[in-house]
């Protein structure tokens, strides 16, 4: 392409992101920052999710700095994304901060906390937030 923007970059990071290929969507996103485009909110939560099963604690941490920096808008996918990083990569205590600290949680937020809860043995905490999630009347969904 002789013209890339925003969305072509956001295509190949999600599309790399999604096709298992977390390393080289990560990759492309540290690309797009030198060239000097501003990502948006779909970008950062690919991203973040990239960063997730990687375990890459350090990249994840830096992007979530940048969308503080950058101002980018917070929704509910990416302070998804944003809980699942922290998770996954073993902060649960951030995690947990984050978690608490969003206006709103879906399905997909109730389970990025309960899964990093359980993958690294905090099994009794996470059926504790299993029942909250329940007397939220949030209902699971089956995987």
């Amino acid at each position: 392409m002789f013209v890339r923007d925003v969305v072509s970059w956001t295509i190949m990071i999600a599309g790399l992101g999604q096709s298992n290929h977390p390393k080289e969507s990560l990759e492309l996103f540290s690309k797009i920052l030198t060239l000097g485009i501003s990502p948006d909110g779909i970008i950062v939560t690919t991203v973040l999710s990239a960063c997730a099963s990687l375990g890459t604690l350090g990249f994840g941490t830096r992007v979530h700095e940048y969308i503080d920096q950058r101002g980018i808008k917070w929704d509910i996918h990416i302070g998804t994304a944003i809980v699942d990083m922290y998770a996954k990569c073993g902060c649960i205590e951030m995690a947990l901060q984050i978690f608490n600290n969003m206006p709103q949680r879906n399905t997909f937020t109730w389970n990025a906390l309960l899964c990093g809860l359980a993958l690294h043995g905090i099994v009794q905490e996470a059926l504790k937030f299993f029942d909250v999630m329940i007397i939220s009347d949030v209902k699971p969904k089956e995987y």
